[in-house]
């Protein structure tokens, strides 16, 4: 996990590449693991909640990181 200077934070893997919400995320859009740099759609809110866990949220458009 990266800490970036605004406060969000981004994902890489263990090849190096950066977790991107496509289109910076929204309705129809969804994730890879395939950029080599960190832009606006590489980076997340991390917010933590009262049970321990925490959500995600793009940068861009503030909408959260689902798993369907």
């Amino acid at each position: 996990m990266i800490n970036n200077p605004n406060g969000t934070v981004s994902l890489r893997s263990e090849n190096g590449h950066y977790l991107v919400a496509e289109n910076g995320g929204g309705d129809g859009t969804f994730c890879n693991w395939n950029r080599t740099a960190i832009g606006d759609w590489e980076q997340f809110w991390m917010d933590y909640q009262p049970n321990g866990f925490f959500t995600l949220r793009t940068l861009s458009q503030n909408r959260y990181v689902s798993v369907q």
